[in-house]
């Protein structure tokens, strides 16, 4: 695709976001406001951390639409007996085809703006360790079976005799370095080929620099670590002050990663959410910061904007 008119292009207004922080800090409330206030919310949710649209599925209905990497009852039948290879990571192509190729694209249709429309993989973190442990299992198990073969028995007490310490540590980290970062480009590739609002979530890990001092960052392993941080264009850092509050990170510093490519977010953003009187949820107000100044217009330097200041309507009023 050969872009002309940089104002007809079709991820002008794509907006790639990162939040990374500790278990229980608030990501995934962060996210529910969005549909709260009426945007379309499709959830990969790999760690059931909707608790709270299920105690409240009046407030998300039709807004809200979670994606778990499960089978249907339908899909198991049909899979009964089968040997399939990776099924979880089949599984998981086969709804993220279905939601980018039929659920998006119908919202598209009945005139839904791109804008509205957020996906949301939350959270990362236990995506990459289902899919390397699965690429593990799948790894062992070819390595016992060729182990077998040149033993020449068939014996289950035998499996594996004829591999050494090392090798079998080479199967354990083999799918990390190879197809579990393969498989992890893939999605993320996948994924932002939607011209819509992509979110990821991550817990957090902190790490010893060279200085012996802790950083934090997303906890993310290998080579996968800078696909994902490289394709943001913002990565907020979710901490939990000692009062209690909350604020999102939006510089790096020698303390943790984070990223604003727009460059018009302000260094800390109080996070706050719906139910505690905030009127438009924090990660809108970030992104109405981010693109009120498109077209060489300057964005505001106010973050709790009035609908309307931004170009964006009022959430309550818009269909």
């Amino acid at each position: 695709m050969f872009i002309t008119d940089l104002a007809a292009d079709p991820f002008r207004q794509q907006f790639i976001l990162g939040i990374y922080g500790r278990p229980g800090c608030g990501k995934t409330q962060a996210i529910l406001d969005l549909a709260e206030a009426r945007h379309f919310v499709y959830m990969v949710s790999t760690d059931r951390g909707l608790m709270k649209a299920r105690l409240n599925t009046k407030k998300y209905q039709g807004r809200l639409l979670p994606i778990y990497i499960i089978p249907t009852p339908e899909e198991a039948i049909a899979d009964v007996g089968k040997n399939i290879e990776a099924p979880y990571t089949r599984l998981l192509y086969r709804r993220l085809s279905t939601l980018c190729t039929e659920k998006i694209p119908a919202l598209l249709m009945k005139g839904i703006p791109a804008d509205r429309i957020w996906i949301v993989v939350d959270n990362a973190t236990h995506l990459q360790q289902q899919l390397l442990r699965e690429g593990q299992d799948e790894a062992i198990t070819t390595g016992m079976e060729k182990a077998v073969q040149r033993a020449g028995t068939p014996k289950d007490k035998d499996r594996g005799k004829g591999l050494s310490s090392h090798v079998q540590q080479q199967l354990l980290t083999t799918p990390e370095w190879g197809a579990n970062q393969a498989i992890m480009a893939g999605i993320s590739e996948f994924l932002m080929k939607v011209p819509v609002n992509l979110v990821w979530t991550f817990h957090e890990k902190n790490d010893k620099d060279f200085k012996d001092k802790y950083r934090a960052s997303p906890a993310v392993q290998g080579a996968s670590w800078s696909k994902y941080v490289g394709d943001l264009d913002v990565l907020l850092h979710l901490g939990v002050n000692g009062d209690g509050t909350r604020t999102f990170r939006t510089r790096p510093t020698p303390s943790w990663d984070a990223k604003d490519r727009s460059r018009r977010l302000p260094e800390e953003i109080e996070f706050k959410l719906l139910e505690d009187g905030e009127k438009i949820p924090t990660l809108l107000q970030i992104r109405n910061l981010i693109f009120a100044g498109m077209d060489g217009g300057v964005a505001t330097d106010k973050l709790n904007n009035k609908p309307g200041e931004t170009g964006e309507t009022a959430p309550a009023e818009r269909g």
